[in-house]
């Protein structure tokens, strides 16, 4: 697979990466958040079995969670997905700060449930191609409101989080259209060797995927990371990076979309949980040794709950 973000413009600052790393402070605890309440603890980050077997291609129903941020342009009469997110409930879409911020963009719409966005219908098919299992229709919201994280910047690239409010309920009811779980309680540390983005951005194909696509890749240690990047840009504690192999990262497109690893939620349960947002990477996705930067969606929780309403 797959892409470079939609990156920020430049990341050119000579600034050395001064950052102390070492000394990590704990992320918020949002254990009695009020607005705990607006997250469906109960049906978020299902982990399905997948009748799609080998490759990087998803199955319809495998990240219900997913969604894709469309754009006016002036290049086409049809507004553009350029962005991914992620459901969090039914009014809210979280995603980076880069999508939704600066003069050039015009947001349009956000489309939920989707897979193959060149089909209407998405189904697994068997060996034979016929139709295993079907996703309902997905669905499509205007957006009443964006909100960014008031600290982002596109110069030093920190606090790259936004969400969407959209101006119409989410039917969570379909298999095809489930929120994800955060990181909260047990599921805050990340304990898997390796981590799942997924997209519909650029492949070594073609400049924007139409099907959902995945790769499985393992986090960096910040400080590996910060080595890489001392030249363009500061990475601290609110990042998270992962991969660096050749062909393999997150590309065009993805911004915004989620790095994910199932975790037990809620101690007993296995679930999808975010660990991150895709936001900035090497300007050739795939380069080996740069691996991909993502915000560390744990250290925002207490800005996200702040945010929601009902």
């Amino acid at each position: 697979m797959l892409r470079t973000r939609d990156r920020p413009t430049s990341i050119t600052t000579e600034e050395k990466n001064t950052e102390e790393l070492s000394d990590i402070p704990e992320p918020p605890d949002v254990s009695n958040h009020p607005n705990l309440r607006l997250l469906d603890h109960e049906s978020c980050g299902p982990v399905v079995q997948s009748k799609i077997f080998g490759g990087k291609r998803t199955g319809v129903l495998d990240f219900p969670w997913m969604a894709l941020i469309s754009y006016k342009t002036s290049r086409s009469p049809e507004p553009e997905f350029r962005c991914g997110g992620t459901i969090i409930n039914k009014r809210y879409i979280l995603t980076a700060a880069h999508c939704v911020t600066g003069d050039s963009v015009n947001l349009h719409g956000v489309r939920v449930g989707d897979h193959d966005t060149s089909k209407e219908l998405d189904c697994d098919k068997d060996k034979d191609g016929n139709n295993i299992v079907c996703a309902e229709k997905y669905q499509e919201f205007g957006i009443e409101t964006s909100i960014y994280h008031p600290q982002y910047s596109r110069q030093n690239l920190h606090d790259d989080i936004a969400l969407l409010r959209l101006d119409g309920d989410i039917n969570l009811q379909p298999p095809s259209v489930k929120p994800i779980c955060f990181p909260i309680g047990p599921a805050a540390i990340l304990t898997r060797k390796k981590v799942v983005v997924t997209g519909w951005g650029r492949t070594i194909f073609q400049p924007r995927s139409a099907a959902l696509m995945m790769i499985r890749i393992s986090p960096i240690p910040n400080e590996e990371c910060a080595e890489v990047y001392k030249r363009s840009a500061k990475i601290g504690y609110k990042h998270m990076c992962a991969g660096g192999e050749r062909g393999v990262d997150s590309c065009g497109g993805d911004s915004g979309g989620p790095l994910q690893s199932t975790a037990f939620y809620k101690e007993t349960d296995l679930r999808y949980v975010q660990y991150g947002i895709v936001s900035f990477g090497h300007a050739n996705c795939g380069e080996e040794g740069f691996p991909a930067v993502y915000t560390r969606v744990v250290y925002y929780l207490d800005w996200i709950l702040d945010a929601i309403r009902d």
